[in-house]
């Protein structure tokens, strides 16, 4: 699948191209030194491969995320119901968000999903555990019982996790992309702007790459996040989130995405809506609680990063096109242009 119709799938919301661009050019790996090592030990590969602890990075994500989608209703499909996997329309949609939040209902919805998403966006890096790996044979020898131990570790873990990058790729492009974007001649079967839907972690254009710098793999993870909110989709800093910064203030019918255990007068006091944003087409009336012309929702030059709380939208649909469709503004799509032509999602 080639990359343009990721880079502008046919959103026709006021703000959804715009906040579509910079959430995808902020989800881009930070410059890494060629031939960095990532010391490794079994212990700490285990406990990144141990995704069930309920301790575990990705579980602390999931459990911050709203129990409800912003962009879609569940009175029809609640929590706990059965969907048949032939199941369409809206449905089918939310089959496919419950697993994308780490959800499994029956045996038909794969929670694991959900690890994949975070995973491709706290991805290992292979060639700095390599390295790091070749070092220590070269030290110790390839057979030394501790490098063996490690070798296995690092092998079990790095199969399991491309396994499940290999069926997030499947479900995302060729089912939920699918269904959301016209090609070929095919009309889409799902509103565009289901993509954007923030309660989920956004599937990222490329796998966004880290290299630990000591053994303690969670615990640098932990300082990871905090320095680089928008791995896990800013829901530790909901605040700056393109969805609520660009997207929501431009379409009042559309909640805040506000995460479990804040409110959204907490998360709209912190708010800086876009300003690029034309001043009509900000619309929200919340958006008066907010400042106007602060962040754009961009990284900075280091790298680093500074609605309804928990029930569900009564209109349980996104907002009506508009006359005209939004388009990005020329510098939204420099970071995905560049490999637009030649990379496959």
């Amino acid at each position: 699948m080639l990359a343009r119709p990721f880079l502008t799938p046919g959103f026709t919301a006021p703000g959804a191209q715009t906040a579509w661009c910079q959430i995808q050019n902020q989800s881009v790996t930070p410059p890494i030194a060629k031939g960095v090592e990532s010391p490794c030990s079994v212990a700490g590969i285990r406990d990144l491969a141990d995704w069930t602890n309920p301790a575990y990075p990705w579980q602390r994500v999931r459990q911050k995320m709203p129990g409800v989608p912003c962009l879609f209703g569940l009175d029809q499909n609640p929590p706990g119901s059965k969907i048949s996997i032939r199941a369409s329309g809206l449905a089918r949609t939310v089959k496919m968000w419950r697993q994308f939040q780490g959800v499994s209902t029956d045996r038909t919805e794969k929670a694991d999903l959900g690890l994949a998403l975070w995973e491709r966006r706290h991805w290992v890096q292979v060639a700095a555990v390599e390295t790091f790996l070749r070092s220590e044979a070269q030290s110790l020898g390839a057979t030394d019982p501790s490098v063996v131990a490690l070798r296995a570790a690092w092998t079990e873990y790095n199969k399991a996790r491309n396994l499940r990058a290999d069926r997030i790729r499947q479900q995302m492009l060729y089912r939920c992309w699918e269904w959301c974007i016209e090609r070929t001649g095919k009309p889409r079967e799902s509103i565009t702007e289901f993509l954007l839907e923030p309660t989920y972690l956004q599937y990222s254009f490329e796998v966004i790459e880290w290299a630990q710098a000591s053994e303690d793999w969670l615990g640098e993870l932990a300082t990871l996040d905090d320095r680089q909110p928008w791995r896990n989709c800013w829901v530790d800093a909901p605040a700056s989130h393109p969805f609520n910064t660009t997207f929501a203030p431009c379409n009042p019918q559309v909640p805040t995405f506000v995460p479990r255990g804040m409110t959204q007068a907490e998360v709209v006091s912190g708010l800086m809506v876009d300003p690029s944003l034309p001043s009509a087409s900000v619309t929200a009336p919340w958006a008066a609680q907010a400042s106007v012309g602060g962040a754009s929702g961009r990284p900075s030059q280091e790298g680093e990063d500074e609605g309804v709380s928990e029930s569900s939208p009564s209109h349980s649909s996104v907002p009506a096109p508009a006359d005209e469709p939004a388009t990005a503004q020329g510098s939204d799509l420099d970071v995905l242009a560049n490999i637009a032509s030649t990379t496959e999602v």
